[in-house]
């Protein structure tokens, strides 16, 4: 154990935005998906080309019997890894790790432990240890192969320097305590998800990204998703931790894209000049490989009969 400190290709909107004005507020922060609203919009993969009638770029912002070898670190730059001990009797699962920063955490962890062959996944969960009052947050990497001391080291330090956490192998806990952190946490890598354009008409709320003269705009999100209707609650419900008042979906229609030429097309092609403030190639890789989430482009102002 280690102890350690987002097919086809559619363009972003319809027709009606040639009226509207750019407002390309980002945040670069991925968002894990949750449910959100009810509601059976219609999926589009037509490609409708953007038009803008201009506007200016306002971002927005342990051992020995029943032990196992345990490495620890500390937050902040990466440190030398050390050694602890914990027994394994010990230790309980105490549910999944959470908080406004778990999104953020996965997308951190995801590209370095990919890098690593012999790791298939990963479950971020909280582990009460006996003599300690609070649960800790921790790392559990499933290895396809028991993994060799000097590459759980190596591995360590390849996450230091993220947040202070205890870093566990699949291979080296009980059956009944991996079993229990499978059940109750979301994996780390989650297979045969798309990736989805939501363009959801909003108020701006409690949101300072969004003009106060503007009665509604449309807010694009880009969520990694199993389908259409999974998206769309992740992103209603990210909009929502952001300040928006969601109305509508923009036009009726969540986009299904393909994610493989984000950058090539999409940014390229119809955000090229608001790129600076989208997420890289590399990013949505790893969202669609993780279940991330995107605050894309807000344009305005909007009416309700663009719904």
């Amino acid at each position: 154990m280690t102890r350690s400190s987002g097919i086809q290709s559619a363009a972003s909107c319809s027709d009606h935005a040639a009226r509207l004005r750019p407002n390309p507020s980002v945040n670069a922060t991925p968002t894990s998906y949750a449910p959100g609203p009810r509601g059976r919009p219609a999926l589009s993969s037509a490609s409708r080309p953007w038009r803008s009638a201009g506007g200016r770029a306002l971002p927005q912002t342990l051992g020995v019997a029943n032990h196992r070898t345990m490495f620890s670190r500390l937050f902040g730059k990466p440190k030398s890894v050390r050694t602890i001990q914990q027994a394994l009797d010990g230790i309980e699962f105490a549910g999944p790790v959470q908080g406004s920063g778990l999104a953020a955490l996965r997308m951190e962890l995801a590209p370095r432990l990919r890098q690593w062959p012999i790791i298939d996944n990963a479950y971020l969960p909280k582990l009460q240890y006996a003599q300690e009052e609070s649960p800790r947050n921790c790392l559990v990497l499933v290895e396809h192969e028991p993994t060799r001391p000097a590459q759980k080291e190596e591995i360590a330090a390849a996450c230091s320097g993220i947040v202070p956490m205890d870093i566990f192998y699949s291979h080296d806990l009980p059956r009944a305590l991996m079993a229990s952190v499978r059940s109750g946490c979301m994996p780390l890598f989650i297979p045969d998800l798309s990736w989805f354009e939501c363009p959801l008409l909003v108020k701006r709320g409690t949101n300072e990204g969004m003009p106060l003269e503007w009665p509604l705009g449309v807010s694009f999100w880009y969520v990694a998703a199993h389908n259409y209707e999974d998206a769309l609650f992740a992103a209603v419900a990210a909009a929502r931790a952001a300040g928006f008042e969601f109305v509508n979906v923009y036009d009726g229609k969540v986009v299904q894209l393909d994610s493989t030429k984000w950058w090539s097309d999409l940014v390229m092609g119809k955000w090229r000049e608001y790129s600076e403030h989208l997420p890289t190639q590399q990013q949505v890789e790893v969202a669609v490989a993780t279940g991330g989430l995107f605050m894309g482009p807000i344009i305005g102002p909007a009416a309700a009969s663009d719904a």
